[in-house]
């Protein structure tokens, strides 16, 4: 019922506002000339009209540079957690601020970026809710939530 309902949400989203994404792609890629706008998206049609859905690892800058710029849905989820010792930036470290450590380590989550099809939210929830139940992290909740 729920991934119904879910589905039917982002489903709905979409049918609700198409128009709004085009002036969204157009600001995306403002900074490419338009021949090479409509090569992205088109090259990005393509390769999503062979396969569902992306995995790829969360945040990655080249990840979120096309899917940005074609307006494709993504859905960041965890898969599980890892330790770490040491906070992470991984887009501007400055040398002259060291990040800080932890003692103890942190758990912290991990996970994947899932991109769908165009006008396809509810595949990447729907496989996102899979993920989520299989990888056993549906019920973690931080101390204190």
């Amino acid at each position: 019922m729920t991934e119904q309902l879910i589905s039917a949400f982002f489903t709905l989203l979409v049918v609700i506002d198409p128009i709004g994404l085009g002036p969204l792609f157009i600001g995306l890629t403002g900074g490419l000339d338009p021949a090479t706008r409509r090569k992205v998206a088109l090259e990005m049609a393509r390769i999503m009209s062979e396969v569902d859905l992306l995995i790829v690892p969360s945040l990655r800058d080249e990840m979120l540079t096309i899917s940005n710029n074609t307006g494709h849905p993504s859905l960041t989820l965890r898969t599980g957690f890892v330790e770490v010792a040491e906070a992470r930036n991984d887009w501007a470290p400055n040398p002259a601020k060291p990040l800080p450590k932890f003692s103890p380590p942190r758990r912290v989550p991990h996970g994947v970026t899932l991109i769908g099809r165009l006008f396809d939210e509810g595949t990447i929830a729907r496989v996102g809710l899979a993920l989520e139940k299989q990888a056993k992290v549906v019920g973690e909740r931080p101390p204190g939530f």
